[in-house]
């Protein structure tokens, strides 16, 4: 898992934040990674099955450590006759290219604009954006996650139809920077807008021309971490025009909310247009510079839970504190916060909670993570088609059915990501800054 604050973190949300033991077996073949045990999902009905949040969190997590060239081969061993989203939007890519044409199927089409960044996340859905854990259905869309409490719920299910089946119009204008809350829409069916940053939804096939085209600049004097008070937007295309044909350099910094996945990252690609269409072509040098800031959101949760975290995760180092810390929150009244720094034993990181106490009984916010996150990437490639890296990612606790906020995902508190992206080809030197901001600062 490549986080700043890798195992302690997790396992701190997840004691926190899961609920009751899943006492549920499964006749799947355990499987090692290093000195981790994960349990290999089912496949069933062309989707992944975990037989717990704990086993979709573990395969997760060692997701996050292959390259995105691995992931494809991981998922085959651990999951055979699985097609994954990513899979094949690739293929679909891949067809497009041989074919040289748009010629697809409204399937397809379908298929390639479900905008999912993370290639982990996009490794476990399937080709309709379905995962399932224990008896739940998960179905994401570029709009909503849909939350099914059993494959009932889910094979009965007929969504609104849509006015145009044009994938292409599917673009959502992402929404507020708040998290929406799961609404009941149908006996036993909840559906959550992707919201919070940049929502899941605002889709970026690759093909189309992006809202923001930006005339050369001088790359040199470009710097993601000067003028940090200016906005940039997310997503950047920059052209040229060499050999009768065009090019183009896009850029993006994405923060992805689907409620029970989010996570960070930044991505540079490089493209020619040939026969009607963009195709991702290898450039001569590409880079990506680039940095974020942030912290984590909130969780509600009852304090028996709280209690479990603390002294699982710091009793046996710390148990004075943790005792004063869960006085001082017993004691709390309505509206009121209490706040603790306590050193994680494996990072060496100080780790701060704010504990809010709501007016409803036995029911606090949690917001939980390192006084500061500050992370930077600078990579370049030769001869490479494109950069993507992820930052951070969180996965939910899904065990209870909804809408119970403690199942969703740790919303980030972003307060800023920076991305610098540049290309050199055919003499050709390209650069612009993309980058999201919170409304108000964190730190």
């Amino acid at each position: 898992m490549r986080k700043l604050y890798p195992i302690s973190i997790i396992l701190v949300l997840t004691l926190f934040f899961s609920s009751c033991q899943d006492n549920t077996t499964s006749i799947n073949q355990n499987t090692k990674e290093g000195n981790k045990q994960i349990k290999t999902p089912s496949v069933e009905g062309k989707s992944l099955v975990f037989d717990s949040s704990n086993d979709f969190k573990g395969f997760v997590q060692n997701l996050q450590q292959k390259s995105y060239s691995e992931l494809d081969k991981f998922v085959k061993q651990k999951a055979h006759g699985f097609t994954s989203l990513k899979m094949a939007q690739e293929h679909i890519r891949k067809k497009k290219t041989k074919n040289k044409s748009n010629n697809l199927t409204i399937q397809e089409e379908k298929i390639l604009y479900l905008n999912v960044e993370d290639p982990a996340f996009a490794s476990i859905l399937n080709k309709d954006g379905v995962f399932q854990v224990g008896k739940q259905i998960f179905k994401i869309t570029n709009k909503y996650t849909y939350i099914f409490k059993d494959k009932g719920a889910y094979q009965n299910f007929q969504p609104p139809k849509k006015k145009s089946s044009n994938p292409s119009l599917s673009y959502v204008k992402p929404c507020e920077e708040i998290r929406q809350e799961p609404v009941r829409i149908r006996q036993d069916v909840y559906r959550v807008e992707n919201c919070g940053g940049s929502g899941g939804g605002s889709y970026d096939p690759g093909d189309d021309d992006d809202d923001n085209s930006y005339p050369n600049q001088d790359v040199i004097d470009l710097d993601p971490r000067k003028n940090l008070d200016k906005n940039y937007p997310d997503k950047i295309t920059q052209e040229y025009r060499s050999g009768g044909t065009k090019g183009r350099l896009k850029g993006k910094s994405w923060c992805q909310d689907f409620f029970i996945y989010s996570s960070i990252g930044a991505k540079s690609v490089h493209q020619r247009h040939t026969w009607l269409n963009w195709w991702n072509r290898s450039a001569e040098k590409i880079t990506l510079d680039s940095f974020v800031k942030y912290g984590y959101g909130k969780k509600e949760i009852p304090f028996h839970k709280i209690k479990v975290g603390l002294e699982v995760n710091w009793g046996d180092f710390a148990a004075n504190k943790v005792e004063s810390f869960l006085s001082e929150i017993s004691f709390l009244n309505s509206n009121q916060t209490v706040t603790k720094i306590l050193l994680d034993q494996i990072s060496g990181q100080k780790i701060k909670i704010n504990v809010f106490k709501h007016s409803s009984p036995d029911t606090y916010d949690i917001y939980m993570g390192p006084q500061k996150v500050y992370r930077s990437y600078t990579k370049t490639k030769y001869d490479a088609k494109k950069i993507r890296k992820g930052y951070d990612w969180s996965t939910a606790i899904v065990s209870n059915a909804p809408p119970y906020v403690e199942n969703s995902a740790v919303d980030f508190d972003l307060e800023i990501l920076r991305s610098k992206h540049t290309l050199k080809h055919d003499g050709y030197h390209l650069g612009f800054i993309t980058g999201r901001k919170s409304t108000q600062g964190i730190f």
